[in-house]
């Protein structure tokens, strides 16, 4: 008797229920948008017994505001096929917080499902700020009239899955709660609310057998189920009636199926773009007794993935529901992702697939869905995939990958053959693998234990280790939380001070268990494991090394700023700019003001930690309908940004060598051509130490910060103790003001010299090229480019305020013919040429230095855009490899790119020296729209898609926010200011005019080719990206807690 049929006499209860749904034992999860109907039939075919909807928000289907359309993208009415004959049984989950809107969303399926469930599991963000799921796990009675409501209310039992306590007996109880308000069966997923992502751990089987053994009603268990040996253990361990399974069911939709043997492969599709050669040597046939022993390396079937999704795509097409494109693309990164790692090109389209599946005029399909034991059809291309739309797309990519693995499959079975022929080739070692079986790839992960299988099946994905801490940080961790859960009592919260004690007790109980002299490298690996898997997260493959921890990463955010030569470079601006005051609290106006930009961009890079930084950042954060567009703007404005900026500091830099030779022959004065022969032999250092010396860098970093540090304390003794310029009192130090040499009124004056502080700050946000090598990068890198503010502008004042106390006359040094005082200042305050150059030598080594840095990341900048398909002959530029004398992958023609960039436009100088001025002027302008976009976009959009950053800035966000954008706005109105009025040709700024020249160039790129080849960044897991039907009213948000798919 069915559940339908039985409803119309009694509702089903406990076994009745169970034995109605046809007593099952492998059960799929409900997973957001990621169990739906095309996912749900394929595993139906492949011994699923019973099946959960996606969670569904009771409130979409009772508030008038919400269209059909939004009803039908949570539970598809329309079509009737969602709950039809053969989506059965099926079990429809919702989440809610408000019994009566719960009841009437239930209300509104019930016919067309077998049961409801209510989540009390998701341990999302999202869901402690909509107030649902495991968030509701400390609030019984609420969870009593939610239940209670359904189990009175609806012609359908109900049924609630839930997550544990910390203890067993708490656990019990719960469970005993649930059942006594009326759910008919409970599936016991064994972990922690506190368990999910990195910290996802094991799920505890005794707590599901305890639970199973105290109540009376069916128990299905949920957690660590990875291969089909696991559904009987896990059986066994709990005594549970069935299994339920998401992730590990996900990444092979045949786990509940058990082992045969795979069937011959099929010929090489001829769409395929194997070589010929290649396409020769794999038609090798395949030894039925291969076929047979690689069934041995699993009790259940593990398929070739390829064909899987291939499959998945016919289920798709065949069914006139819609499916979303974020469902197919999360379903197809996850069956695939054995091979995607191999395979990049393939991994960058399947990313870059988006849209509609199909056209708006598609007809619904002819063909019928065969039955679960008929073979789909595959082999031959269909109708649809010569139509425009996404489905086309990822079709050609699943064929593509399908033609490929085969190819790498018939090379392994010769391998085997030749391996299964030698002596003991077929006897198992301890790990229970034959050299036959290794000769296909199969390992056992050292570091998890899982058997790792060949790179062509379907397997699953085990995530990295949790980090472990060490002693110090876990006893800060215990005490931090202590503080919490007694701030939260003494405020009423139970809910939250029972989280930070249970948080508390863990971290206490860690303490006993920290050993081993290693830690430190196991946890910095760990992390760098997680931030690999972040990275695929956001769909890009780990190829640099990751070098840097926080303090390696913050010493090269220092040497990019390098204070002393960014303040000292342009001294001569600043002297026109009103002198010592300006000199002194301008560095701390603008220090506030970047604090806040920083703080900003470390809110958003914590969310997204890549190379492509910027661009990257503004495509996530905008809307569909602009997001390309602004990400393409914003990528320009970045790679010009980075390169005008890093010729800026080396032009610089050659410039002061000029000032050290005024030192000793002030006579002379550099020709164009001079000045740009000692730029090309900077710019050449700065290139081997970058291409040779690479895994040196950090060291190089840290060899900066301590010239810095060294050199401003020689030069702040040394400047004081001498003073032969004559000394200042502080008044004149700290207030003199002069606005007679700018021709400005005092106010603007003051702002005139701002420039030097904006320069030096406005590269905070380059260090973002950088992520892809900094371990933890989500920690690591905000926290560096926080740091670097208030630790530059004390470096800032410990070089300046010697200076302001000596300052020699203003007028002597605005008279110096190189145009560059710097170096006449230091002669004149020490008193001899030996001494100021020793002075001149600290600003000068700071400026090497600072090549060294900025052109690495400049060359990161430009590797990134090259990824994303955004610059002519992207595939070039994007490739990366390791130089002679270097150890780690680089991206050598990224780096010749961004350093031949500068050299050409170095010539300019040759030929106009105020035209080559606005090029080096527009640097930090380009760099501060880069900045300023993402954030005005996040703004707009009412800082949504960051509310749940890593590096939040919470209820100040706003206000940060609007400050760092007025900021940069107000800082490029100022760089684009002549220095002196009235101007003259060679004093007038022209940095506007190259910035629209800039813009018109990245335009008309965008029109001849960005359009059709640039479609932003690779969007693996755009399967979250919410729609308001997900979210409660009062919640309605841009953001999903985590980038993995969500079992709830």
């Amino acid at each position: 008797m069915t559940v339908a049929a039985a409803s119309t006499s009694r509702k089903l209860s406990g076994y009745d229920l169970y034995r109605a749904l046809g007593s099952p034992k492998t059960v799929v999860a409900p997973m957001v948008d990621q169990s739906e109907l095309p996912w749900r039939t394929l595993a139906r075919r492949y011994n699923a017994d019973l099946a959960y909807t996606p969670m569904i928000n009771a409130k979409i289907f009772v508030q008038p505001k919400f269209k059909q359309s939004a009803k039908d993208a949570q539970y598809d009415l329309t079509h009737g096929e969602e709950g039809s004959a053969v989506d059965r049984p099926l079990v429809a989950q919702f989440c809610a917080h408000d019994p009566v809107a719960l009841l009437a969303g239930a209300k509104a399926i019930e016919h067309t499902v077998d049961a409801v469930d209510i989540n009390l599991g998701c341990p999302q963000e999202i869901a402690r700020k909509g107030r649902y799921g495991a968030f509701l796990m400390e609030d019984w009675p609420l969870i009593h009239s939610l239940i209670s409501t359904l189990h009175e209310g609806l012609n359908v039992p109900v049924t609630a899955k839930f997550r544990v306590f910390e203890t067993i007996e708490k656990t019990v109880e719960y469970a005993k709660m649930l059942e006594s308000a009326g759910a008919q069966i409970l599936t016991c997923h064994g972990r922690l609310r506190e368990q999910r992502g990195q910290n996802t751990g094991l799920a505890d089987w005794a707590k599901i057998r305890a639970v199973k053994e105290a109540v009376k009603v069916p128990v299905f268990a949920n957690g660590n189920i990875l291969y089909h040996a696991d559904l009987a253990a896990c059986l066994e361990a709990t005594g549970a009636d069935a299994v339920m399974s998401a992730e590990g069911q996900l990444y092979n939709a045949a786990l509940f199926a058990p082992a045969r043997p795979l069937e011959p492969l099929p010929s090489v599709p001829s769409t395929s773009t194997i070589s010929d050669a290649e396409l020769s040597t794999s038609e090798t046939p395949i030894d039925h007794a291969y076929l047979e022993d690689l069934a041995t390396l699993s009790t259940g079937l593990q398929p070739r993935h390829a064909t899987l999704a291939l499959e998945y795509l016919a289920v798709v097409r065949l069914h006139a529901t819609p499916t979303a494109s974020s469902a197919v693309k999360g379903h197809l990164f996850k069956l695939l992702r054995p091979a995607l790692a191999r395979e990049p090109d393939l991994r960058d389209r399947l990313g870059r697939c988006q849209g509609a599946l199909f056209t708006a005029s598609r007809s619904p399909p002819s063909d019928k869905l065969p039955a679960p034991h008929e073979p789909l059809e595959i082999d031959h291309p269909w109708p649809e995939e010569s139509e425009p739309g996404a489905f086309a797309d990822f079709a050609r990519v699943c064929r593509e990958m399908r033609a490929r693995m085969e190819r790498d499959e018939r090379k392994a079975a010769r391998a085997w053959t030749v391996a299964a022929a030698q002596e003991g080739g077929r006897i198992p070692d301890v790990e229970g693998l034959t050299p036959a079986h290794r000769a296909l790839g199969a390992y056992t992960d050292q570091r998890t234990g899982v058997r790792v299988l060949p790179h062509w099946l379907a397997q699953p994905y085990v995530r990295p280790p949790r980090p472990e801490k060490g002693k110090a940080e876990l006893a800060a961790e215990a005490a931090s939380l202590a503080k919490k859960a007694a701030r939260a009592e003494a405020a009423g919260k139970a809910a939250k001070a029972e989280e930070a004690r249970v948080g508390e007790k863990r971290a206490s109980a860690a303490i006993e268990v920290v050993v081993g002299e290693d830690e430190s490298k196991r946890v910095r690996l760990d992390v760098d494991a997680a931030a690999k898997e972040g990275l695929e997260k956001m769909g890009y493959t780990q190829e640099l090394s990751r070098s840097r921890g926080l303090l390696g990463i913050l010493f090269m955010t220092l040497a990019i700023m390098a204070v002393p030569f960014g303040l000292g470079a342009p001294l001569a601006t600043s002297l026109i700019g009103g002198g010592p005051a300006t000199m002194i609290w301008g560095l701390v106006f603008v220090a506030l003001l970047s604090l806040m930009l920083a703080f900003s961009l470390a809110e958003i890079c914590s969310l997204y930690p890549t190379s492509a930084g910027a661009y990257y950042w503004t495509y996530k954060l905008s809307p569909t309908s602009s997001r390309v567009l602004l990400s393409w703007i914003t990528g320009w404005m970045t790679l010009v940004g980075n390169w005008m900026a890093a010729l800026s500091v080396t032009f610089g830099t050659a410039q002061l060598v000029v000032a050290g030779a005024g030192i000793y022959h002030p006579e002379w004065i550099a020709t164009p051509w001079q000045e740009y022969v000692i730029f090309l032999g900077i710019t050449g250092v700065a290139a081997v130490f970058c291409l040779f010396f690479n895994r040196h860098l950090p060291t190089i970093d840290i060899a900066c910060a301590w010239w810095m540090a060294i050199g401003l304390i020689v030069m702040l003794v040394a400047l004081s103790a001498e003073g032969r310029a004559g000394r200042h009192s502080a008044g004149y130090a700290l207030g003199h003001f002069d606005s007679s040499a700018s021709g400005w009124g005092p106010g603007w004056t003051f702002f005139i010299g701002l420039v030097g502080p904006a320069y030096t700050f406005g590269g905070i946000g380059m260090i973002a090229a950088m992520a892809e090598e900094v371990h933890d990068p989500v920690t690591q890198l905000p926290r560096a480019i926080v740091y670097s503010v208030p630790i530059g502008a004390t470096m800032g004042l410990i070089f300046l305020l010697p200076i302001t106390f000596t300052l020699p006359d203003a007028a002597t040094l605005l008279a110096v013919s190189s145009g560059q005082p710097i170096g006449v200042m230091f002669e004149l305050i020490m008193g001899s040429k030996g001494g100021g150059f020793g002075m001149w030598f600290i600003i000068f080594g700071i400026g090497i230095f600072c090549s060294i840095s900025i052109s690495c990341a400049a060359s990161r900048a430009t590797w990134a855009f090259a990824r994303d398909h955004a610059l002519p002959y992207a595939h070039v530029f994007a490739r990366v490899a390791v130089p002679p004398m270097t150890k780690e992958p680089i991206p050598v023609n990224a780096f010749l790119l961004s350093t031949i960039v500068q050299v050409l436009i170095g010539l300019i100088i040759l030929g106009s020296s105020a035209a080559f001025n606005a090029f080096v002027s527009v640097g930090v302008i380009c760099l501060g729209l880069s900045y300023v976009t993402p954030i005005t976009v996040s703004l707009v959009r009412r800082r949504r898609m960051v509310a749940l950053a890593p590096y939040s800035l919470g209820r100040w966000g706003f206000l940060v926010n609007t400050l760092a954008v007025l900021w940069v706005i107000f800082e490029i109105v100022i760089l684009c200011m002549p220095t002196v009025v009235p101007p003259t040709p060679t004093t007038m700024n022209y940095a506007s005019v190259v910035l629209v020249a800039f813009t018109l160039f990245s335009a008309v790129w965008y029109v001849i080719n960005g359009r059709f080849h640039y479609r932003g960044p690779p969007q693996v897991d755009d399967n979250h990206s919410p729609s308001p039907e997900m979210l409660f009213e009062k919640d309605k948000s841009d953001a999903l807690a985590s980038t993995s798919v969500t079992p709830v």
